[in-house]
């Protein structure tokens, strides 16, 4: 399989938790037309306030407990859709949020360094890895 060109930059633990295959929604600020496969960029800086309600806790595994991968493609996954008022537990409940939703989450065996993300969808290349 051909490895997707385009990425997302996603804070941990929620990267990991949408490579495992445990958060099925990212949520947005932003509405996107883009589908199809996209990389998983762990952001360098991890979320520090990733607080979960008491289903997303019991839906998941201790986040305390993995080794996050950070500045690095950990994985892919699929966007399917972009819509608001999703009814996943993953999907925040703000005024203005968009809610991708994501399916067929692949974790790599071993993340690939890369020099840095960016905000919204970029472009994968090799040149931009470590």
């Amino acid at each position: 399989m051909e490895k997707p060109t385009k990425a997302l930059s996603i804070k941990q633990p929620w990267a990991e938790l949408i490579a495992l295959g445990i958060k099925n929604i990212e949520n947005r600020t932003w509405k996107t037309s883009f589908r199809g496969r996209f990389l998983i960029h762990a952001s360098k800086v991890p979320d520090k306030d990733h607080s979960l309600t008491v289903a997303q806790d019991r839906a998941t595994i201790d986040i305390e407990e993995l080794d996050w991968s950070l500045g690095c493609i950990i994985g892919e996954v699929d966007l399917v859709d972009c819509v608001q008022r999703h009814s996943s537990i993953w999907a925040d409940r703000g005024e203005g949020i968009w809610h991708y939703v994501l399916d067929n989450p692949i974790m790599y065996d071993k993340p690939i360094p890369v020099k840095k993300g960016a905000l919204g969808f970029w472009n994968y290349k090799p040149e931009n890895e470590v």
